[in-house]
Parts: C-alpha cells; sequence; structure tokens
C-alpha cells in the first residue's frame, strides 16, 4: 500500500515558530497558529449563515499550510521589494502544489479549493485573511498582558489599527471583537464563573 506524506507534513508544523525576530513570552507555532485562525473562521461563519462555513474553516486550517516547506517567512523580509514578493508568491504556490500532491489522489481537488477558493468564496477567503490579521492581534495583547509591552507595544499599536478597519469592512469579525475582547484576559476562574452567571 501506498504511503501519503500529506498528514506528516502539516503535522511539522509544530516545529515552525512564528515572530521570528520577536523575543516572545509565549512561542506561537503554525500548527498553533492555524487552529486559532480556524476557530475565528468557525465562529465568524456561525454570524452569517451566507457563508460557506465548511470552506472558510478548512482554508483557515491550510492558509499556512505552504510553510511546512517553505517555512515561515516574516513579511518584512517576504514584502521588502516588489521582487521579493513576487519571488515569494512563486514558492508559496508551489510549496501549496507539493502539498496538494503529497495527499491521495481522491483528496487532491477537494484540497486545491481549500487551499486557493474560487469566485464563489471570495468574500470568505477575504473574511478569513481579516481573521488571519486578528490573530496577530490576539497575539500581540497576549503578549502585553504577560509583561511583554516593550516587544510588542509597537505590534500592538499596528494590529489594532488594522483590525479596526477591518471591523469596518467584515461585519463578522466586528461580532467577534464585540463579543469576545474583553474575556482575552481573564483568568480560568473568572472564565468559568462568567458561564455560572449566565
Amino acid at each position: 500500500m501506498k504511503s501519503f506524506g500529506f498528514l506528516p507534513l502539516v503535522f511539522r508544523l509544530r516545529f515552525q515558530n512564528r515572530w521570528a525576530t520577536m523575543q516572545c513570552k509565549e512561542e506561537e507555532n503554525v500548527l498553533e497558529h492555524s487552529a486559532i485562525v480556524a476557530y475565528l473562521a468557525m465562529t465568524a461563519g456561525m454570524f452569517n449563515d451566507k457563508l460557506n462555513l465548511s470552506y472558510m474553516v478548512n482554508h483557515a486550517l491550510l492558509h499556512d499550510c505552504s510553510e511546512a516547506i517553505c517555512q515561515d517567512v516574516i513579511s518584512p523580509v517576504k514584502n521588502a521589494t516588489p521582487e521579493m514578493a513576487a519571488a515569494y508568491d512563486t514558492i508559496e504556490k508551489n510549496a501549496i502544489e507539493q502539498m496538494i500532491a503529497s495527499a491521495p489522489p481522491m483528496l487532491r481537488d477537494k484540497l486545491r479549493f481549500y487551499f486557493t477558493g474560487d469566485s464563489s468564496v471570495e468574500y470568505e477567503t477575504q473574511l478569513v485573511k481579516a481573521l488571519d490579521k486578528y490573530a496577530a492581534y490576539l497575539k500581540a495583547k497576549r503578549e502585553g498582558t504577560l509583561g511583554n509591552e516593550t516587544e510588542f507595544h509597537d505590534a500592538y499599536q499596528k494590529e489594532k489599527l488594522r483590525v479596526e478597519q477591518l471591523c469596518e469592512q467584515f461585519p463578522e469579525l466586528s461580532q467577534i471583537d464585540f463579543y469576545f475582547w474583553e474575556s482575552l484576559d481573564l483568568s480560568i476562574d473568572a472564565l468559568l464563573g462568567q458561564i455560572k452567571g449566565v
């Protein structure tokens, strides 16, 4: 029986740490980040029944999956010049094709759709990108809560401004921010206390 490498490659995302140039109180790997964006996508999708929830969750899970092959490259490097951005885009697309090819043949068409989408899910694709940015905002907030304001203050301010703009563009993201933001710094006891008070 032929064995395929798709899942083992995905699972290796736990070895790819994000925020490589930042001193973090809590390390965050790409697999963890993908799960966070997927939970955000699931929640955002439930706020709007017209959205393709299945696509959103799967696209969120796969949105950084190519980094199992081409690694996580920080944005200032990827976008240093137009030539660098174009070159990395090509590398990333090739890595996606390699990831798809590493799956059993009967799964490849579905994976290609969940990786790249099409015109029928353009809004959902853009929303997942916005949720990816929101996850960075959550990370910056978390680091500040842990006393790492010196390292993450600028990132937090930048992401805060970006999220404010994205909330105007995507009502589903605005709903997430409205209903969950203030609870993010609470302890487990406080969170459980909220449930008892409902």
